[in-house]
Order: C-alpha cells, then structure tokens, then sequence
C-alpha cells in the first residue's frame, strides 16, 4: 500500500512537472509570438512612412513639373508675341519704305 501510494505521488508529481513544462513553453510561445507580432508591425509601420515620403515627395516633383510647364506655355507665349510684334513692326516699315517710293 505505502508502494502504491508513492507510485501514486511520483505519478501525480510528474504530472504536475509536465504541466508546468508545458506552460512555461506556452508562456515562452506566446512571448515569442508577441514579439514577432511587434517587430512585424514595426516593419508595417516603417513601410508605411516610406510609401508615404514616396508619395510626399512624387507630388512635389508632380507640382515641379506643373509650374515648369505653365512657365514654358508662359515663355512660349513671349516669344509669339515678340516675333508676332516683329512681324507687324517689319510689315510696317515695308509698307513705309514702298510708301516712299
């Protein structure tokens, strides 16, 4: 009986030691899994600031090209005008010079 008995305690202490392996694996898991779960939001979020610095910076260059393009229209504009001005300066000296004649 006293046998059976400490059969019985050795049993139930080694279940008892089992169990609290196996929860101090769950804990270390869990811990583990947190801390993936951490670093892979952190990646996210890293990624996520780099996408939009890419896109700050893509409207920005957008925005360059914009007025540099109103500024072409805009010198493409004066340079009609000078030579259509030109063109009406030369006409009318022509026309003063054959009025002359």
């Amino acid at each position: 009986m006293a046998q059976e008995a400490a059969a019985w305690k050795a049993e139930a202490g080694a279940d008892e030691a089992a169990q609290a392996a196996a929860q101090r694996r769950a804990k270390e898991l869990a811990e583990e899994g947190a801390q993936a779960a951490a670093t892979e939001a952190a990646e996210k979020a890293a990624l996520a600031n780099a996408a939009a610095e890419a896109a700050k910076h893509a409207e920005e260059l957008a925005q360059a090209a914009a007025q540099k393009a109103a500024q072409d229209t805009a010198d493409q504009r004066a340079v009609e005008n000078a030579a259509g001005a030109a063109m009406e300066a030369a006409a009318a000296e022509a026309q003063s010079a054959a009025a002359e004649v």
